[in-house]
């Protein structure tokens, strides 16, 4: 258990928080919510509060009040005796890396690979209408860092269709064309529907065309991994379509990578709007996935 180092001595579950050691608090312009919690019990109230957002990372508590924190990249105010910052432990539950787009940030928040080199790339609001706190492509795309995919992994986003253009991708990582491939196309032939597979000289492994047909301008959440032999798909939590097959992704560094952008010749560009993308190191179960979505 954490001990807690406060007035009223509280504990809580070490496998989610533990006290953050900095010298600095975060900055008040990344708060997600400030409360004031009921004294006998604001500790774990507030850490509750943390662990039931998918955007918060960090607590902020001193004597009156509680703020959750999606980043701690910026800090101006010195820590003192009466002030604590917890942050949440994310290896329990696989999440590798996780761009929440916020106030402008393409950063990433665990392992820092923050994306770059966006060309035709601006911010938008999100889908609660919180401003540039989603990216938008207009026939456009974003570099991703190099990245080390295994053969479990799950990855999930909130994204909206501006323009239905033939086989642009969600996202595409790998090491060149048709060099170990982990392609997501959102309009597979300008049908609609989205498409996954595995590509590795000239081989089109564990193909599936989900049975969705996205409309334009509305947001959807997505979820799609591997695991085993299984290749699954998820939209807005509901079970869409999967395969069962041996040709799983090698366990390599990736190093040539996109959102919305591809290097195959004969794909364009996308346009669409993304916003909480996340890759875990493993298989999502579908009670996971609905979570991810109604959180």
């Amino acid at each position: 258990m954490l001990i807690i180092l406060l007035v009223i001595i509280q504990s809580y579950d070490c496998r989610v928080f533990k006290i953050y050691n900095s010298d600095f608090i975060p900055n008040g312009g990344n708060i997600l919510l400030k409360s004031i919690p009921e004294y006998s019990n604001r500790l774990v109230e507030c850490l509750s509060e943390c662990e039931s957002s998918s955007l918060c990372l960090y607590t902020r508590m001193n004597e009156s009040d509680c703020s959750l924190y999606s980043t701690i990249n910026q800090f101006t105010t010195p820590m003192s005796p009466n002030v604590f910052i917890y942050k949440k432990i994310f290896e329990n539950n696989g999440l590798m890396h996780y761009w929440p787009i916020i106030s402008s940030s393409v950063g990433e928040i665990i392992g820092g690979k923050n994306l770059y080199d966006g060309v035709n790339v601006d911010f938008v609001p999100d889908r609660f209408g919180n401003e540039n706190s989603a990216i938008r492509f207009r026939d456009g795309f974003i570099k991703v860092p190099p990245l080390f995919i295994r053969d479990s992994f799950t990855f999930t986003s909130w994204f909206r269709i501006l323009n239905l253009t033939f086989n642009a991708r969600i996202l595409e990582f790998g090491n060149g064309v048709d060099n170990n491939n982990i392609i997501l196309v959102f309009c597979h032939d300008l049908n609609g529907k989205p498409f996954f597979s595995i590509v590795n000289q000239n081989e089109w492994n564990n193909v599936v065309i989900s049975n969705t047909v996205f409309q334009i301008g509305r947001w959807y959440h997505i979820a799609f991994g591997v695991g085993g032999n299984r290749t699954f798909l998820y939209i807005d939590s509901k079970f869409d379509i999967e395969t069962i097959g041996p040709g799983m992704p090698k366990n390599i560094n990736r190093t040539i990578n996109y959102f919305g952008g591809t290097d195959w010749n004969n794909a364009f560009k996308a346009y669409l709007e993304m916003d909480e993308i996340k890759i875990y190191e493993r298989s999502l179960s579908e009670s996971e996935i609905q979570n991810e979505y109604l959180n």
